[in-house]
């Protein structure tokens, strides 16, 4: 069983990015020339995350996810992020906009 955090959205946004940060580690030294929209994504989701813009810190979380190929919980990284979509209530065109996948296997 995969463990998620549940506790609240702000814990949740902050535990799936604890999940993809060896991932974005991996991505940008493979990678250089996707470092600085990673560091760009990365700032963002920061910087939304704090001042509480919490559905536009799961938009960089997404591209965050999205710019990382397969890591080792993946499987977790999403479930985290839909759990957060969830918990923001999101409508079904929202949920389909910010574009967590519906299938984590």
């Amino acid at each position: 069983m995969l463990t998620i955090s549940t506790n609240s959205v702000e814990e949740g946004l902050d535990f799936a990015c604890s999940l993809i940060s060896n991932c974005i580690i991996v991505t940008g030294e493979t990678n250089p020339e996707k470092a600085n929209e990673i560091l760009f994504s990365l700032a963002s989701f920061n910087q939304f995350r704090y001042v509480g813009e919490l559905l536009l810190a799961l938009h960089k979380l997404v591209d965050l996810g999205k710019f990382c190929e397969k890591f080792n919980n993946e499987i977790q990284y999403w479930k985290q992020l839909h759990w957060v979509a969830l918990e923001l209530n999101l409508t079904s065109d929202e949920f389909k906009e910010v574009g967590i996948p519906t299938k984590f296997t």
